[in-house]
C-alpha cells in the first residue's frame, strides 16, 4: 500500500470517526411532522434522540431537555443503542490512532514493517466492527420508529 493511499486511508476514517461522533449527539434522530400537533402558538413539532428531546414552534423558539428519568429507568432500546454507539465511537477513534502509527510515513516502530502491517490490520477490524455498531444501531432505531408510526395506539 503506497503512502499516499494510506493517507487518503486516514483521513477517510478521520472523517468516518468524526461523522460517527456527531450522529450520537444528533438530537434528530426521530422527528414529527409540524402539521402533527397545532397548538394556540401554532405548530409544534417534535424531534428527540439519544440523549435529549427537543420541541420547536413555528415562533422560532427552541427547548430541549434531556431524558426526566434515571438511567435505568429509560427504554431498553435508548440504552443499548447508546452503549452500542459509544462502543463505536471508541473502535473508530483507535482505529485512527493505530492508523497514523501504522502508516508507513510514521516514525514509530520505524524498522519493524510486520508489526506496522498487523496496526493497519488492526485498525481495518476495528473500523469494520465499528461500522458495523452503527448500521446495528441505526437499524434498530428506524425499527423502533416505523413500530411506533404504524402502531395504533
Amino acid at each position: 500500500m503506497g503512502m499516499y493511499s494510506q493517507i487518503a486511508c486516514f483521513v477517510l476514517g478521520f472523517m468516518t470517526a468524526t461523522c460517527i461522533i456527531v450522529t450520537t449527539c444528533w438530537n434528530e434522530w426521530a422527528t414529527s411532522s409540524p402539521g402533527a400537533s397545532v397548538s394556540l402558538l401554532g405548530a409544534i413539532w417534535a424531534f428527540s434522540g439519544l440523549w435529549d428531546q427537543c420541541m420547536q414552534s413555528t415562533t422560532g423558539q427552541y427547548q430541549c431537555d434531556d431524558y426526566q428519568v434515571a438511567m435505568f429507568q429509560l427504554p431498553t432500546h435508548i440504552l443499548g443503542i447508546r452503549a452500542m454507539m459509544c462502543m463505536s465511537i471508541c473502535f473508530s477513534v483507535i482505529g485512527c490512532f493505530l492508523l497514523l502509527i501504522g502508516m508507513e510515513c510514521s516514525k514509530l516502530l520505524d524498522g519493524n514493517l510486520g508489526a506496522k502491517r498487523k496496526l493497519m490490520g488492526i485498525s481495518g477490524v476495528l473500523f469494520l466492527l465499528s461500522g458495523v455498531l452503527v448500521l446495528a444501531s441505526v437499524s434498530w432505531y428506524t425499527a423502533i420508529v416505523i413500530n411506533d408510526f404504524f402502531s395504533v395506539f
